[in-house]
Protein backbone atom coordinates (compact mmCIF):
# COMPACT_ATOMS: atom_id res chain seq x y z
CA UNK A 1 0.00 0.00 0.00
CA UNK A 2 1.17 3.58 -0.43
CA UNK A 3 2.07 5.53 2.58
CA UNK A 4 0.42 8.41 3.89
CA UNK A 5 2.54 10.62 2.51
CA UNK A 6 2.58 9.02 -1.34
CA UNK A 7 -1.23 9.54 -0.81
CA UNK A 8 -1.76 13.21 0.09
CA UNK A 9 0.77 13.99 -2.76
CA UNK A 10 -1.41 12.49 -5.11
CA UNK A 11 -4.69 13.69 -4.53
CA UNK A 12 -2.44 17.41 -4.25
CA UNK A 13 -1.19 16.34 -8.22
CA UNK A 14 -4.98 15.62 -8.87
CA UNK A 15 -6.07 19.19 -7.17
CA UNK A 16 -3.42 21.15 -9.32
CA UNK A 17 -4.33 18.88 -12.67
CA UNK A 18 -8.26 20.25 -12.27
CA UNK A 19 -7.66 23.94 -11.27
CA UNK A 20 -5.05 23.83 -14.65
CA UNK A 21 -7.61 22.18 -16.65
CA UNK A 22 -10.37 24.44 -15.07
CA UNK A 23 -7.81 27.04 -16.33
CA UNK A 24 -7.76 25.51 -19.55
CA UNK A 25 -11.89 25.32 -20.27
CA UNK A 26 -12.11 29.21 -19.10
CA UNK A 27 -9.64 30.40 -21.22
CA UNK A 28 -11.23 28.35 -24.05
CA UNK A 29 -14.81 29.53 -23.33
CA UNK A 30 -14.03 33.64 -23.83
CA UNK A 31 -12.41 32.69 -27.28
CA UNK A 32 -8.75 32.52 -26.17
CA UNK A 33 -5.53 30.04 -25.15
CA UNK A 34 -4.33 29.26 -22.16
CA UNK A 35 -0.49 29.32 -21.57
CA UNK A 36 -0.81 27.81 -18.11
CA UNK A 37 0.79 24.20 -17.79
CA UNK A 38 0.68 21.45 -15.39
CA UNK A 39 3.72 20.67 -13.87
CA UNK A 40 3.97 17.73 -11.42
CA UNK A 41 7.83 18.60 -10.03
CA UNK A 42 6.28 22.14 -9.42
CA UNK A 43 3.63 20.27 -6.89
CA UNK A 44 5.09 20.26 -3.49
CA UNK A 45 4.38 17.20 -0.75
CA UNK A 46 1.78 19.16 1.31
CA UNK A 47 2.93 17.00 4.45
CA UNK A 48 5.68 14.51 5.09
CA UNK A 49 7.77 13.33 8.43
CA UNK A 50 10.48 15.43 7.18
CA UNK A 51 8.65 19.22 7.31
CA UNK A 52 5.89 17.99 9.91
CA UNK A 53 8.15 21.34 11.60
CA UNK A 54 7.17 23.57 9.13
CA UNK A 55 3.13 21.50 8.17
CA UNK A 56 1.46 19.70 10.91
CA UNK A 57 -1.62 17.65 9.37
CA UNK A 58 -3.93 19.85 10.91
CA UNK A 59 -2.72 22.89 8.62
CA UNK A 60 -2.97 20.63 5.26
CA UNK A 61 -6.28 21.27 2.72
CA UNK A 62 -9.60 19.33 4.54
CA UNK A 63 -9.82 18.29 0.67
CA UNK A 64 -6.50 16.55 0.82
CA UNK A 65 -7.25 14.85 3.88
CA UNK A 66 -10.94 13.36 3.04
CA UNK A 67 -9.54 12.29 -0.26
CA UNK A 68 -7.66 9.36 1.50
CA UNK A 69 -9.60 6.23 1.25
CA UNK A 70 -6.76 3.49 2.15
CA UNK A 71 -5.83 2.10 5.64
CA UNK A 72 -3.69 -0.37 6.62
CA UNK A 73 -2.76 0.53 10.20
CA UNK A 74 -3.95 -2.54 12.98
CA UNK A 75 -5.03 -0.65 16.26
CA UNK A 76 -5.43 -4.54 17.61
CA UNK A 77 -1.26 -4.63 17.24
CA UNK A 78 -0.15 -4.19 21.01
CA UNK A 79 3.18 -3.02 19.76
CA UNK A 80 1.44 -0.53 17.63
CA UNK A 81 -0.62 0.80 20.40
CA UNK A 82 2.04 1.33 22.77
CA UNK A 83 4.17 3.17 19.90
CA UNK A 84 1.00 5.31 19.81
CA UNK A 85 0.66 5.45 23.63
CA UNK A 86 4.84 6.86 23.94
CA UNK A 87 3.93 9.28 21.19
CA UNK A 88 0.50 10.62 23.00
CA UNK A 89 -1.38 9.61 19.88
CA UNK A 90 -3.90 6.67 21.22
CA UNK A 91 -6.39 9.01 22.55
CA UNK A 92 -7.34 9.40 18.56
CA UNK A 93 -8.84 5.72 18.49
CA UNK A 94 -11.45 6.64 21.51
CA UNK A 95 -11.78 3.99 23.80
CA UNK A 96 -9.86 1.13 23.88
CA UNK A 97 -12.10 -1.58 22.31
CA UNK A 98 -15.37 0.79 22.16
CA UNK A 99 -17.46 0.68 18.30
CA UNK A 100 -15.68 4.12 17.35
CA UNK A 101 -12.88 2.34 17.64
CA UNK A 102 -13.65 -0.82 15.87
CA UNK A 103 -14.86 1.21 12.97
CA UNK A 104 -11.65 3.47 12.81
CA UNK A 105 -9.78 0.04 12.57
CA UNK A 106 -11.60 -1.02 9.84
CA UNK A 107 -10.07 0.10 6.38
CA UNK A 108 -13.89 -0.11 4.35
CA UNK A 109 -15.45 2.42 6.56
CA UNK A 110 -16.24 5.32 4.22
CA UNK A 111 -18.01 8.34 4.46
CA UNK A 112 -22.13 6.73 4.32
CA UNK A 113 -21.40 3.66 6.26
CA UNK A 114 -19.68 6.00 9.08
CA UNK A 115 -22.51 8.48 9.44
CA UNK A 116 -25.49 5.69 8.79
CA UNK A 117 -24.15 3.61 11.38
CA UNK A 118 -26.12 3.65 14.56
CA UNK A 119 -23.63 3.44 17.48
CA UNK A 120 -21.56 6.16 16.10
CA UNK A 121 -25.11 8.71 16.05
CA UNK A 122 -24.95 8.96 20.18
CA UNK A 123 -22.73 10.11 22.43
CA UNK A 124 -21.70 8.52 25.60
CA UNK A 125 -24.14 8.15 28.30
CA UNK A 126 -23.93 11.51 30.32
CA UNK A 127 -26.28 11.32 33.78
CA UNK A 128 -28.54 8.27 32.41
CA UNK A 129 -29.03 10.00 28.88
CA UNK A 130 -27.18 9.61 25.48
CA UNK A 131 -27.24 12.60 22.81
CA UNK A 132 -28.23 11.90 19.65
CA UNK A 133 -25.78 14.08 16.74
CA UNK A 134 -27.32 15.89 14.61
CA UNK A 135 -26.70 15.97 10.57
CA UNK A 136 -24.16 18.65 10.98
CA UNK A 137 -22.76 17.23 14.32
CA UNK A 138 -22.26 14.15 12.67
CA UNK A 139 -21.01 15.45 9.89
CA UNK A 140 -18.37 17.37 12.03
CA UNK A 141 -17.64 13.52 13.83
CA UNK A 142 -17.00 12.64 10.27
CA UNK A 143 -14.22 14.52 9.62
CA UNK A 144 -12.70 14.34 12.98
CA UNK A 145 -13.05 10.46 12.09
CA UNK A 146 -11.02 11.11 8.97
CA UNK A 147 -8.39 13.59 10.76
CA UNK A 148 -7.82 10.57 13.33
CA UNK A 149 -7.20 8.22 10.43
CA UNK A 150 -4.97 9.80 8.75
CA UNK A 151 -2.98 10.78 11.71
CA UNK A 152 -2.82 6.94 13.09
CA UNK A 153 -2.31 5.93 9.18
CA UNK A 154 0.86 8.46 9.33
CA UNK A 155 1.76 6.88 12.83
CA UNK A 156 1.47 3.10 11.29
CA UNK A 157 3.43 3.86 8.12
CA UNK A 158 6.63 5.41 10.58
CA UNK A 159 6.22 2.34 12.99
CA UNK A 160 6.22 -0.18 9.89
CA UNK A 161 9.24 2.45 8.57
CA UNK A 162 7.32 2.30 5.12
CA UNK A 163 9.08 4.00 2.18
CA UNK A 164 8.79 7.98 1.80
CA UNK A 165 7.98 8.92 -1.75
CA UNK A 166 11.12 10.88 -2.67
CA UNK A 167 10.08 11.89 -6.13
CA UNK A 168 6.86 13.25 -8.14
CA UNK A 169 7.66 9.89 -10.56
CA UNK A 170 7.26 7.71 -7.58
CA UNK A 171 4.08 8.84 -6.57
CA UNK A 172 2.53 9.10 -10.18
Amino acid sequence: MKSLEAQLWEQALHEERQRVDKMHEEAKARGGKSTVTFEPRNVPKPWSWENNWKVSLHDIKTSLVMAVSKFDFDLGNKEFEEFLRGRALLHLAGAPRSHYWRALNQSHTNESTFLSDRNLCYAQKHEGKRHRYSEQEMQTRWRIFQFGRVMLQAAWDVYIERERPKSVESVL
